[in-house]
């Protein structure tokens, strides 16, 4: 015992620097590609330089925000960084998001699993948020929260396609029924529920992999968690 806590530097490391470092480069090139000519129809989107279209904006914020919260961040507390964030939420609810409340993620056009996959991020700005002192923090909180509320009703009321979407739209669902409780969230979930979990007596769930069954671990995580549902956690052990 004695020997491996002398030796936990080389397996474990003090990562937050390289995490740091990460968020700032991430910042440099989000600033650097943010849409800022209002006349463009994606204004205030990011668009990649080997690219003609911006995707959802809004989670890019999720990185921007641990940048401006680090105080070891080039961007610590930068006007700059939550202005960006405020400019992106923005273009996420008026220009992004469908009225239904899907989005669109590369060739999936409108679709629910798109919103249910980027509530995560929406969902952190919007905890970050509520407790940072600045003129922008209210703006960016309604945006977040108001984003949110339609990523549920866009999982409550539309279809998924793979066996693992449910999951992550039940999730998502637990996730906003948080932010705003509603008993349609809930409901929802528990049909999902009530069609069982697609897991054999190897663990694997029906798609066969590893990639997907971390995922539906997360999100059962989620479940269990949020919801007060112990049992979810049974297939995830």
């Amino acid at each position: 015992m004695e020997n491996s806590s002398r030796n936990t530097d080389l397996w474990a490391p003090d990562i937050v620097p390289y995490v740091t470092k990460l968020a700032d480069r991430a910042t440099d090139t989000a600033l650097a590609i943010q849409i800022l000519d209002s006349s463009d129809e994606e204004y205030g989107g990011y668009r990649p330089l080997d690219s003609l279209v911006c995707q959802f904006p809004g989670g890019v914020g999720a990185v921007l925000t641990e940048a401006y919260l680090d105080p070891n961040s080039r961007y610590h507390q930068s006007d700059a960084v939550a202005n960006s964030i405020r400019l992106a939420l923005e273009a996420s609810e008026e220009r992004f998001q469908y009225e239904d409340g899907s989005i669109d993620s590369g060739s999936d056009k409108q679709n629910a699993a798109n919103a249910a996959f980027a509530t995560g991020g929406i969902h952190q700005i919007w905890e970050r948020w509520q407790s940072v002192e600045h003129p922008l923090s209210e703006e960016i909180v309604d945006r977040c929260r108001r984003i949110l509320i339609k990523f549920g009703f866009s999982c409550c009321t539309m279809g998924v396609f793979t066996p693992n979407h449910r999951w992550v739209a039940c999730a998502a669902m637990a996730i906003v029924n948080e932010v705003e409780p509603n008993t349609r969230l809930v409901a929802k979930i528990d049909d999902y529920l009530s069609d069982g979990i697609d897991q054999d007596a190897d663990g694997f769930y029906s798609e066969y992999s590893p990639m997907y069954a971390m995922l539906c671990n997360m999100c059962l995580l989620q479940v269990a968690k949020r919801l007060d549902r112990p049992e979810l956690l049974i297939p995830v052990r």
